[in-house]
């Protein structure tokens, strides 16, 4: 795993600013260097405001201006910055090659305690289901393709009960979570396409069981919720309601925007429901997330574990 120590990131930072930080960066003995001068840039960018934020008297819960310099950076990186036409789809690139139902993930680098950079690769369909961010920002840039993004809310007063949203991101769009706002949330795969889709995430600060931020999965629980005194039979109501709507607007045209366009109308706002905590979402979801290696993105120590490479033959089975 390329790492970044506390060290490197207080030397780093007195050496550059959030706006000379990639210039500096494309100096190989840079600690924030990656040959791709666009990664270098966000590498040192994203130090630069990890630093900012670690001065803070509280986690953030909502965008601050101390992040804006990152959104912007992420709402203009391109694509073509990071990949080429020829590496698309991405899923059929990554190595060692694994069965499609599988995200792949590119780690890109990690700073222990402050931050971690990866890409997350969809094939068509695939999907990662719901999970949380104890304690931590992710902010997300979907560099190609169509997802749709579920997240879940705390409803106050009510222990286990969560308000869910759906929205559908397209290529281009960045997102936020934070500790206490849109902290749960689910990927899927649109499938409007045969590239699937990557999305790039910057996780502040990265998971660290030792630190009391696990990764936590769960499930939608089909039953009756009670809320405000009102029956609110979840499933039957909502495929009602999208019946409904699909009625009503007659959206049967084909096209990548008038899809996507679809998707974002027909979604509800505010959905109430509980969640169950799941132990093996390997099991139980039948998820599967592995790491691999292409270009110069990825890692591949891992591989030489016999376990893993048992899974590897497991799923491509």
């Amino acid at each position: 795993m390329r790492t970044i120590s506390s060290n490197d990131l207080l030397t780093q930072s007195q050496h550059s600013s959030s706006s000379d930080g990639g210039h500096h960066a494309q100096n190989p003995d840079h600690p924030c260097y990656h040959p791709l001068p666009a990664i270098s840039s966000l590498i040192a960018l994203t130090s630069n405001i990890s630093l900012a934020l670690a001065k803070l008297n509280s986690p953030l819960n909502s965008p601050s201006s101390i992040l804006y310099p990152l959104f912007s950076y992420l709402e203009k990186l391109p694509l073509t910055s990071l990949f080429n036409d020829d590496d698309l789809p991405l899923y059929h690139r990554i190595s060692p090659r694994l069965s499609e139902t599988a995200v792949r993930y590119l780690h890109i680098t990690e700073c222990p305690q402050q931050y971690s950079i990866g890409i997350f690769v969809f094939s068509p369909g695939a999907r990662i289901p719901i999970h949380d961010h104890p304690n931590m920002m992710v902010l997300s840039k979907l560099l190609y393709g169509s997802l749709e993004a579920t997240s879940y809310d705390t409803v106050e007063g009510k222990e286990g009960i969560y308000s869910r949203t759906k929205k559908v991101l397209n290529e281009g769009d960045v997102s936020a979570l934070f500790p206490l706002v849109r902290n749960i949330h689910s990927f899927r795969d649109l499938g409007e396409g045969s590239n699937g889709s990557a999305v790039l995430d910057i996780i502040l600060p990265p998971y660290d069981t030792n630190a009391g931020r696990d990764c936590t999965f769960f499930r939608e629980c089909r039953q009756e919720v009670i809320l405000d005194d009102q029956w609110m039979i979840q499933n039957d109501r909502e495929k009602k309601s999208d019946k409904a709507t699909t009625k009503k607007n007659g959206r049967k045209k084909k096209g990548k925007k008038k899809v996507a366009t679809k998707h974002t109308k027909s979604n509800e706002s505010g959905a109430i429901m509980k969640l169950i905590k799941v132990d093996s979402p390997e099991i139980e979801l039948d998820f599967h997330c592995v790491s691999g290696v292409y270009k110069s993105f990825g890692e591949d120590d891992d591989w030489q574990d016999e376990n893993v490479e048992k899974k590897e033959s497991d799923l491509m089975r």
